[in-house]
């Protein structure tokens, strides 16, 4: 239609927006708003239609495809925080890795996005995918302390052992001379429930910081 012509400014966007809440078919919404995310400029005006009408998104698959595609046309810390708010109520494990795993890629050391993101990640239900974030996560290099140690706290709350203490000693190899960070995962290690885990993770910590 004319208003998604390419030149279509940000303000006609809103009518459509309203327009896609009301569509009945997932599909369809899905890419009205797709469509929509390629013109997309961020404001408050358009965000809040843009995500009204996502979350009306029942399909995991369409949201999940509607999110990676605002995704790859913004960086804008609100939106990046909406679209982890809006993935933590997809219910497929693997839809929802999928999208947290394109936010991981974001800055996460913006005060906005990080607890939204910890939110998602720790209403991940499969330790795989919950881990499979996580290691995503911490394998870029660069990553603020702080975000490191909100990793290792969710990394606690994984109930598997396996999973658990392979983010867990992936993180302590990372970042070997951060004290704060070792720290964190020596408090965290006592959430392992098995000896043999419980001593791997501690000898990877101990490896990078000894006590000493």
């Amino acid at each position: 239609s004319a208003m998604m012509a390419s030149d279509a400014r940000p303000a006609n966007l809103i009518p459509v927006l309203h327009v896609a809440s009301g569509i009945g078919s997932d599909g369809e919404k899905a890419n009205l708003l797709i469509q929509a995310a390629h013109e997309y400029t961020d404001s408050d005006a358009a965000r809040r239609p843009f995500f009204d009408a996502v979350n009306t998104i029942n399909s995991d698959g369409e949201r999940a495809r509607v999110l990676m595609a605002i995704l790859e046309r913004t960086a804008a810390g609100p939106v990046v925080a909406e679209a982890a708010r809006s993935a933590r109520r997809i219910s497929s494990d693997g839809e929802k890795s999928r999208v947290l795993q394109r936010i991981a890629r974001e800055n996460l050391n913006d005060a906005n996005i990080r607890p939204a993101f910890f939110e998602a990640v720790d209403s991940i239900s499969s330790d795989g995918e919950h881990s499979r974030v996580l290691l995503n996560l911490v394998g870029r290099s660069g990553q603020s302390e702080e975000l490191v140690v909100s990793a290792v706290r969710s990394a606690a709350k994984i109930g598997s052992d396996g999973e658990k203490s392979r983010v867990m000693i992936r993180i302590a190899e990372m970042y070997r001379r951060d004290r704060a960070v070792s720290n964190e995962l020596r408090g965290a290690a006592k959430m392992v429930s098995s000896d043999g885990e419980f001593r791997r993770v501690m000898n990877a910590v101990e490896r990078s910081n000894p006590t000493i």
